[in-house]
């Protein structure tokens, strides 16, 4: 082992650890790779890659936890040496004792005093937590910041001077936001922008219009009845991922989306403007989303008539849209002629896998058919994502008859934080650290 080149251990380290490290668990963090040898545990402390990304949720801490996540968050920086720092802080509900309190007190302090060379930044918290971030030594201009997602309930954005400090970071240019801040900003260099609770669309649709160069724009909350009276859709060339409720839509146009996200809210018939936006979009759109209830089912089906290119589709388990998905030979309704992937996500039934099976047997080619009406599209693949097990078997083993690639996961065993990832094109959809990542309001890095 003493002899290994350091390349060569390097290498190994990258098949062994995470890219982001979970201070707050003691258990899983990669003490083992310096337990080996002298040698090798001189090449993990001093690699700076390892320590330069990492999560701390203190909502799954015990008091000796924190304790013990104060020191190696003081490693992270050390260790680090002078790259730069992404991290995601979360702290939201749990309650604790004034020792407990101090342990967090001294990570956000130990964390402002590097925030010359913070790089990703994904805080939530409560707003006690957050105005740490608000003291005098936070007066640079975050050189390295191109990342920023700030959380917490009942925040009087208005208020905290410091928020329009943050957003002013000249390399700024991905931002998440629990609603609108109550001053201005230079929304044109963004391209990535997250809101977590819009009340209606007279916010936020001044603010797309000044996104000259958005790529991806995700509403996660919409509450109330969007505006009637817009002078205009908006048109947004640059947009490639957009997540938001479907009477949103009617205000858009997006001619080079490959994404798209309609929010779970309750079933209302799409506005008029919606389907013109599908078509506008049609040609490059391959990614789709459709959160339960996003639509009445009459508006579900023309959706999917009007999106003959997508290749991956995520529904929810319990959705009536389960029962579109299976080819009707007789009505010959091209419904997602090429889709490949196919994930379902949430509570499984006896009904649910059973109209999973029709989709699995009537998307894949039948040699006893003279023509397939369909052209070449062929399901290739099917992922289940739950939240508690339920027996697939009779699919599993269909999915293996028809060569179709089965995989299952469970939403439970996901780790809290969210730090955006760049080694991904979309993880709604893509596997990240070899895990299932299904977060779809932001990227994320999987911390398993």
């Amino acid at each position: 082992m003493q002899h290994i080149p350091a390349e060569i251990i390097n290498e190994i380290f990258k098949h062994l650890i995470l890219d982001i490290l979970l201070v707050h668990e003691r258990r899983k963090f990669p003490w083992y790779v310096g337990q080996i040898c002298a040698s090798w545990r001189a090449h993990f402390t001093s690699t700076p890659w390892i320590w330069r990304k990492f999560i701390i949720d203190v909502d799954h801490t015990t008091e000796r936890d924190l304790e013990h996540a104060t020191r190696l968050v003081r490693l992270c920086i050390q260790h680090s040496m002078n790259q730069p720092l992404s991290f995601s802080f979360i702290y939201t509900q749990k309650f604790l004792p004034s020792k407990g309190r101090q342990y967090v007190n001294q990570m956000l302090s130990d964390l402002i005093a590097e925030s010359q060379r913070w790089e990703v930044v994904d805080v939530e918290a409560d707003l006690l937590s957050l105005e740490a971030f608000c003291l005098p030594n936070l007066s640079n201009h975050f050189p390295l910041l191109h990342s920023m997602a700030l959380r917490t309930q009942g925040i009087l954005w208005s208020k905290p001077k410091c928020w329009e400090l943050f957003l002013r970071a000249h390399s700024l240019t991905r931002v998440e936001l629990e609603t609108l801040p109550g001053y201005d900003f230079d929304w044109s260099r963004l391209t990535v922008l997250t809101f977590d609770y819009l009340r209606n669309a007279a916010d936020v649709l001044p603010i797309m219009r000044r996104l000259h160069c958005i790529e991806n724009f995700k509403l996660n909350a919409f509450v109330g009845k969007p505006d009637e009276e817009q002078d205009g859709a908006i048109t947004l060339p640059t947009l490639k991922v957009l997540s938001c409720p479907g009477d949103m839509l009617r205000h858009l146009r997006a001619p080079a989306l490959e994404e798209l996200h309609v929010n779970s809210r309750p079933s209302l018939p799409l506005p008029n403007g919606a389907i013109s936006f599908l078509q506008t979009s049609s040609g490059s759109l391959t990614r789709l989303i459709l959160g339960n209830h996003c639509c009445i089912l009459s508006d579900a089906k023309r959706i999917l008539q009007e999106l003959p290119n997508v290749t991956k589709l995520c529904v929810e388990a319990d959705s009536y849209l389960l029962n579109v998905l299976p080819y009707n030979l007789e009505e010959e309704i091209p419904i997602l002629p090429k889709l490949e992937l196919l994930i379902v996500d949430g509570y499984l039934n006896r009904s649910a896998v059973e109209t999973l099976c029709a989709a699995v047997v009537s998307r894949n080619s039948k040699h006893s058919l003279v023509e397939w009406p369909y052209g070449s599209g062929r399901l290739k693949e099917l992922r289940m994502v739950s939240y508690e097990y339920f027996n697939t078997s009779p699919l599993k083993l269909l999915c293996e008859e028809r060569e179709v690639k089965y995989l299952a996961f469970e939403r439970l065993q996901l780790t809290a934080g969210h730090i955006w990832c760049s080694e991904v094109e979309s993880c709604a959809f893509d596997l990240c650290n070899n895990n299932s990542l299904f977060r779809l309001t932001t990227e994320s890095l999987v911390s398993r």
